[in-house]
């Protein structure tokens, strides 16, 4: 009813929804120590250190290890030429 009568603004609605998140992780973080879980970090990770990459970019490597696999190159314009055709 509150909300009909007074909308929330976006400074209340970012709080609300930190409060939630922390709620959520702390519930998780319980429940991975009731089982002996470890968190891992994510493997976005070494991404995100990386200034020239994004996290859009990294599904592209999967991909690139794939075409790669096998070969050897002795220059890096010939690792340039593979990757541009």
């Amino acid at each position: 009813m509150l909300c009909k009568t007074r909308p929330i603004n976006a400074i209340q609605k970012q709080a609300l929804f930190k409060k939630t998140f922390v709620s959520v992780v702390a519930k998780t973080q319980e429940k991975m120590s009731e089982m002996d879980w470890i968190a891992r970090e994510h493997h976005s990770r070494a991404v995100q250190d990386s200034p020239d990459l994004s996290l859009c970019h990294y599904n592209m490597f999967g991909s690139l290890k794939n075409a790669l696999g096998g070969k050897c190159f002795e220059t890096d314009e010939q690792v340039q030429q593979f990757v541009r055709n």
